[in-house]
């Protein structure tokens, strides 16, 4: 049996002034222009991300679960 990688695209996760690159697949940080998710393995695309300082509404973001705030 062959055993496939699974390819993952890189996305951004965090919020307000703090920001950082995650694996696709199982969403742990990566560092920047990796080859691959040191927490699963996965080949990891990078397109899209050639520099840090373009426009953030142009890419994939995880920004996790939304709350009401509380009262």
């Amino acid at each position: 049996m062959e055993n496939k990688r699974i390819r993952a695209e890189v996305e951004l996760e965090g919020g307000g002034s703090s920001w950082w690159y995650v694996c696709g697949e199982c969403h742990g940080a990566v560092n920047y222009q990796a080859d691959t998710c040191r927490h699963c393995n996965a080949i990891l695309n990078w397109e899209g991300f050639g520099l840090p300082s373009l426009s953030l509404n142009k890419k994939k973001m995880y920004v996790g679960e939304q709350t009401e705030p509380a009262e």
